[in-house]
């Protein structure tokens, strides 16, 4: 009974809120769609789109390399979700021919709320959509930024924040339960502390009412 409790409470220890878990399977998802999608860009000769993929599938690699030596993972998510955020804001701004590749910016609340949690994805997610939103109403009408129909720039935002409001809500959930799981594995390895320490009592004190009737 107490390998098993101590093996349930070591095993709960290291897991943890599980982010590094997740951050991990995050790189490897986005590792084999950015060189996939480096690859057809090169081919249909979108350079400049493909070395940029490229560059982030690299940086992915590498993240993935210093993870398990990694003791701060924080500059590798901020780094990640920084490279993702310019990747999808360009291609919003790029738009191609009929302005579907602004579709990719709704992958980032999903991307950056299970990577920072719901307070920092939150923050990220606020300043993606400004930068966004200034994007699809071209208050510069430059030539290099698709021009988005109105109606077309109300569907995406309502899109946009209706993906970023179940990320937020469903991290906010997890946190909460892992909090709560914290909690009862906290009072769980004080009650096994007490329990030892009565164990070990009673063992002293029938160790010393033994010598005691042996003497007697």
């Amino acid at each position: 009974m107490k390998n098993i409790l101590t093996q349930y409470l070591k095993q709960s220890t290291e897991t943890g809120s599980g982010k590094p878990r997740i951050l991990k399977v995050c790189l490897f998802l986005a590792l084999f769609p950015l060189f996939l999608f480096a690859l057809v860009d090169f081919i249909q000769g979108n350079y400049f789109e493909s070395s940029f993929e490229m560059i982030i599938a690299f940086w992915v690699s590498f993240c993935l390399f210093r993870l398990k030596n990694s003791k701060n993972q924080n500059w590798i998510s901020s780094s990640t979700t920084f490279l993702f955020a310019t990747l999808f804001l360009y291609l919003a701004a790029n738009g191609d021919t009929e302005g579907t590749k602004i579709y990719f910016s709704f992958v980032f609340p999903l991307l950056s709320f299970y990577l920072h949690g719901a307070r920092a994805g939150l923050s990220w997610n606020l300043f993606f959509l400004f930068a966004l939103l200034i994007i699809l109403l071209d208050p510069f009408n430059s030539e290099l930024i698709h021009d988005y129909p109105p109606e077309g720039i109300i569907r995406i935002l309502l899109t946009y924040i209706i993906v970023g409001i179940i990320s937020y809500s469903y991290e906010f959930i997890r946190q909460q339960t892992q909090n709560n799981l914290k909690q009862e594995r906290d009072k769980l390895e004080k009650a096994y502390t007490e329990v030892e320490s009565a164990n070990s009592q009673l063992q002293k004190t029938t160790l010393e009412a033994r010598n005691l009737a042996e003497q007697a």
